[in-house]
């Protein structure tokens, strides 16, 4: 199903009525800019999907026992009945038989100052099986050394308990993010697994 002719004048006014200051070219670029974003996103997108129904065991993952699909999203409810999602069930990390879930170790280490952006994931262990990693994006890459690496492990075992603190810290000038925002972990990830 596309897009008719009245959706496009809608969607004209509505860019006219939003960015009516501006020149017609200059929006007409940042229109196609926006496109193309959404055109890239919409690929990635399309690519993990293709991915995940041509995988059958992905496929099967992604089914409850009655039959309905889920995205993995791990949550609870608070005494009141409201759900929280915490996580997502393929970012779990397994260290040493406890479960890890990267988004709370995320969540105390970004408020941390020096810290621009985070990204948490289990890379492997001999003995733990995997062990916690962070990769950090400091607001000043100056800063980036083992004077700030056992800084921010010492103010994550601060605000979370120590097994999930990471055992070690990397820096990156700028972490993969798509433009839509959204981190791209597996790019990290892959350059520590084999």
């Amino acid at each position: 199903m596309g897009i008719g002719p009245w959706q496009v004048i809608i969607i004209i006014v509505v860019i006219l009525l939003l960015f009516g200051g501006k020149k017609l070219p200059e929006l007409a670029r940042g229109l196609g800019k926006g496109l193309r974003e959404f055109k890239n996103a919409s690929r990635d997108i399309k690519k993990e999907v293709e991915e995940t129904v041509l995988d059958e065991e992905k496929t099967n993952d992604a089914m409850t026992k009655q039959g309905y699909s889920t995205l993995g999203d791990v949550g609870y409810l608070d005494g009141e009945g409201y759900l929280y999602l915490t996580d997502r069930k393929s970012f779990m990390i397994i260290s040493g038989g406890v479960n890890i879930y990267p988004k709370e170790t995320e969540d105390a280490l970004v408020m941390h100052p020096k810290v621009a952006d985070v990204a948490v994931f289990g890379v492997p262990n001999n003995e733990m099986g995997e062990e916690v990693k962070a990769v950090i994006q400091p607001e000043n890459m100056a800063d980036a050394g083992p004077d700030l690496e056992a800084e921010l492990m010492a103010y994550c075992k601060e605000k979370i308990s120590s097994v999930k603190c990471p055992k070690s810290i990397d820096f990156e000038k700028e972490l993969p993010r798509h433009p839509t925002g959204k981190l791209y972990k597996r790019l990290l990830k892959d350059k520590y697994w084999p």
